[in-house]
């Protein structure tokens, strides 16, 4: 006797092949739009962390003398590093945010962009922003600019009264 085996050589209908394809295009979407939020959140992280650095090492500057106040920056292995003093250094960044050192005349036109690769922030016992300078020369700067490529902040630093601000650009 002989078995009579059905096979089902049907294969994969068009309907379903479009199912698949759309349920991967929306988890692929899904994916991007969470890349992009966590990327803008280390932007919104880096940018509220030099904020804090910087009042730190202004309110130390205005309570123990301009030399313990000295704010160095610093990028070392694509990472930007913030010291206070003799302190011990704290992480400012991490790729692929970077970061940019700026000179604003009018609080809002920047001018002598430069990328960090050394610099130090010195306020006075009043809390004024007193030098500021990268590397060997003294060009003074007031403001960093923060980005990722797609997002972009802004921390501000009034040379009058020191205070520092963060906006979004």
């Amino acid at each position: 006797m002989v078995k009579s085996i059905v096979k089902n050589n049907r294969g994969v209908t068009l309907v379903e092949l479009l199912i698949v394809l759309a349920i991967s295009a929306i988890l692929l979407g899904l994916v991007g739009i969470s890349y992009s939020l966590v990327s803008n959140a280390n932007v919104s992280k880096a940018a509220t962390r030099l904020t804090n650095i910087i009042r730190t090492a202004r309110t130390t500057s205005m309570s123990k003398g301009t030399e313990a106040g000295k704010l160095t920056l610093y990028e070392q292995h694509g990472s930007v590093y913030a010291r206070i003093g003799d302190g011990q250094p704290e992480v400012i960044t991490k790729m692929p945010v970077t970061m940019t050192a700026k000179y604003a005349t009018d609080y809002s036109d920047t001018t002598l962009a430069s990328e960090i690769v050394s610099s130090e922030l010195r306020f006075t016992s009043s809390g004024m922003l007193r030098t500021a300078g990268i590397g060997d020369a003294q060009n003074k700067y007031n403001m960093f600019l923060l980005t990722n490529g797609r997002k972009n902040m802004k921390v501000l630093i009034y040379l009058e009264t020191g205070k520092v601000e963060v906006t979004l650009e």
